[in-house]
């Protein structure tokens, strides 16, 4: 059962990264001085938070948890 949530985890934090990633490359309709826009700014975040998240499970996946 963790297995297959931690491998879960790990599936959704990949999707939002791609997520995250295509809106900061998107180009804006609305901006088209290139600057970027309010959606650009988000991306970013999304894409470095879950991408932290997924390192961080594919870590925990691979090396197990600490046996206290």
């Amino acid at each position: 059962m963790k297995q297959t949530s931690r491998l879960f985890g790990i599936g959704l934090s990949a999707l939002f990264v791609i997520l995250g990633v295509y809106l900061a490359t998107d180009v804006s309709k609305y901006n088209p001085d290139g600057s970027l826009s309010w959606s650009n700014y988000i991306g970013i975040a999304c894409a470095s938070f879950f991408g932290i998240a997924l390192i961080a499970g594919v870590y925990n996946l691979i090396k197990g948890r600490p046996k206290l």
